[in-house]
């Protein structure tokens, strides 16, 4: 009996220790746009607006500021125009 408890104990242990949280970064939404507030508490970033307007909509009324997201996933860049090559003289 006590072989079986510890090797129920050991496949447990190797189950959980090799299980990761995966989360598909391709699924969450992005949002272009973060805006900044402060007050008393400190500062308070919120980073869910899809236009500039909208978010100094929530900025402006609390005394806060907008800027560019670049965390997380960000809109595909444009593909690089190809280089000509250059004329040896």
């Amino acid at each position: 009996m006590r072989r079986l408890m510890l090797a129920a104990l050991a496949v447990a242990a190797i189950t959980t220790s090799t299980a990761r949280a995966q989360t598909d970064m391709g699924q969450i939404p992005f949002y272009p746009w973060c805006g900044v507030t402060w007050d008393s508490n400190g500062e308070h970033r919120s980073c869910g607006f899809v236009s500039y307007a909208q978010c100094m909509d929530y900025a402006h009324g609390l005394g806060g500021m907008c800027f560019e997201n670049v965390w997380g996933a960000s809109r595909p860049s444009p593909a690089p125009a190809e280089e000509k090559p250059r004329r040896r003289r």
